[in-house]
C-alpha cells in the first residue's frame, strides 16, 4: 500500500511539473530544475508524512472493520 501511495504521489509530481512546464511558464526558458525547485520539492516532506500518517489510520481503522 505504501508503494501504491508514493508512486501516486510521484505520478501527480509527474503530470503538475509537466503542466506547469508547459501552461504557465509559456515557453519562457524555466528548467526543469526551477519547476521541480518551485513545484516539488517544498512538498515531497509533507506529503511523505501525510502518506506515513494514512498509513498508520488504515492500520488502526483496519483492526474495526469486518472486511
Amino acid at each position: 500500500m505504501a508503494s501504491a501511495m508514493v508512486l501516486g504521489l510521484v505520478l501527480c509530481y509527474a503530470f503538475g511539473t509537466f503542466w506547469f512546464l508547459t501552461v504557465y511558464t509559456g515557453g519562457s526558458g524555466e528548467t526543469l530544475l526551477g519547476a521541480l525547485t518551485l513545484c516539488v520539492f517544498p512538498y515531497v516532506l509533507p506529503d511523505l508524512g501525510k502518506i506515513f500518517l494514512a498509513l498508520v489510520l488504515v492500520s488502526r481503522v483496519k483492526k474495526h472493520l469486518a472486511l
